[in-house]
């Protein structure tokens, strides 16, 4: 077909970090494996950085005011995934999702988050609701009835390549840790990781997202060159490899926590901020990762111990590298899981 059949429409900037295009990114192959057309509806000043880390022919359009491209684009698909929600972007999210059911005849999916920033627009028509997250129906009433909604880690938007690792047993692993904390990392969390485990010498790589700034990178440079152990791995389209050689992975909680449960890898998180305290202990309580909290008086402090601790495990081969409560909770194909149920 000549034109776009569904709009994915998303945000990128370093407080949103890269989650969100990395979603569009995994929905949008899903989608052109049916033979679907796919346009992606961003800020303008997304669009060089997007075009850059994909790679690929993607087409794009802007969505900011005034945009004769947008607003006809809008009459043209069939449907328009939503994902415009994170911390404290609900209100605005839901707003913008009755605007365009006043501006458009197509079908509207959103893709959720927790609460406090849940979707709870009563006077919108949406077709779908994504919550891909743990436990979700405990922490967030249900849609309207008309409303289709799909709630489980079983509907986690993975790429295909997490398919490929998890059932490839000739990965070349070895004892490591992977340290990610998304695609900007605005408060440095990688590079005082990093520093905090330069004295175990065990081999660390690092996951250096797209939207980290400059004097960061050159930071973590510096720190690789002096030592060997440590691999930068610049801008990474996926996870996927580097999850499935490594023995454990550290970060931010962000998608993170789904890519490395699904390739079953114990993992430790330093989350941020009140919002999502119960819904991550949810996680520690089921075995999927051990998450602490930087709001807790000491849990940046008990974090760092945590990671030395199994560092020093790692070093001396005393560490177990397989979670199979993790990967028995979270697997590879939701979002074929997705694709399908949205185009049935």
């Amino acid at each position: 077909m000549s034109e776009p059949l569904i709009a994915l429409r998303y945000d990128v900037s370093p407080d949103i970090g890269m989650g969100h295009a990395n979603r569009a990114r995994i929905v949008a192959g899903e989608l052109a494996k049916r033979g679907v057309s796919v346009v992606h509806a961003v800020p303008g000043a997304a669009i060089p950085l997007l075009k850059a880390w994909t790679d690929d022919e993607s087409r794009f359009v802007a969505i900011d005011a005034a945009n004769d491209e947008w607003q006809e684009q809008q009459r043209t698909v069939s449907d328009i995934v939503v994902d415009t929600l994170w911390n404290t972007n609900a209100i605005k999210a839901n707003r913008e999702v009755k605007s365009l059911n006043d501006a458009t005849k197509a079908r509207v999916t959103v893709i959720d988050s927790m609460p406090p920033d849940h979707f709870i627009c009563s006077n919108c028509k949406v077709h779908a609701l994504l919550t891909p997250y743990l436990d979700a129906e405990k922490y967030r009433p249900p849609p309207p009835k008309k409303t289709q909604w799909f709630n489980s880690p079983l509907y986690s938007l993975l790429g295909p390549e997490y398919d490929q690792y998890k059932n490839d047993n000739s990965v070349d692993a070895y004892p490591s840790i992977l340290i990610s904390c998304g695609g900007s990392d605005t408060d440095r969390l990688s590079l005082n990781l990093v520093q905090n485990l330069l004295e175990h010498q065990v081999s660390i790589d690092v996951a250096v997202g797209p939207l980290f700034h400059e004097e960061h990178i050159a930071d973590l440079e510096a720190l690789a060159r002096k030592n060997p152990f440590i691999t930068l791995h610049h801008k990474p389209n996926t996870l996927a490899p580097l999850i499935a050689k490594t023995s454990l992975v550290v970060g931010r909680p962000g998608l993170l926590r789904y890519e490395a449960a699904a390739l079953g890898r114990p993992a430790v998180y330093l989350a941020k901020g009140y919002a999502y305290r119960d819904y991550y202990r949810g996680f520690n309580n089921s075995g999927i990762a051990t998450i602490f909290f930087e709001t807790d008086s000491s849990g940046s402090l008990d974090f760092s111990r945590y990671i030395k601790h199994l560092a020093n495990a790692i070093k001396s081969d005393s560490f177990t590298r397989e979670n199979t409560v993790a990967s028995s909770l979270v697997d590879t194909n939701g979002a074929q899981r997705f694709i399908d149920a949205l185009l049935d």
